[in-house]
């Protein structure tokens, strides 16, 4: 499966959004926008994620709404990338941002 990617840079709202048949090889990358203050992840299968593409991939818990460390206050500087790959049979990832 290719890559996925999800843009929610462009909408300063909160919102939620669900992205289905997300892999191990290419994964899903997410866009946040400046002012992010929270970002929650819930995926189905076992995921892991990571900021940049040079860091290590962190697990995250499965079937349970996970809050992502590491948000200053105020919210992101500027928009960020953030990246989910499953860790070995396919997900369906949802991102709740505030």
């Amino acid at each position: 499966m290719a890559l996925q990617t999800l843009d929610l840079a462009t909408d300063a709202r909160a919102q939620t959004q669900t992205v289905t048949g997300v892999d191990s090889t290419d994964g899903l990358v997410i866009t946040l926008a400046p002012g992010t203050s929270a970002v929650l992840l819930y995926a189905t299968h076992a995921c892991s994620w990571r900021w940049n593409a040079s860091d290590d991939l962190v697990p995250m818990p499965t079937t349970t709404w996970f809050a992502l460390p590491g948000l200053a206050a105020g919210g992101l500087a500027a928009s960020t990338r953030l990246e989910v790959r499953a860790d070995s049979s396919s997900a369906a990832v949802s991102v709740a941002v505030a």
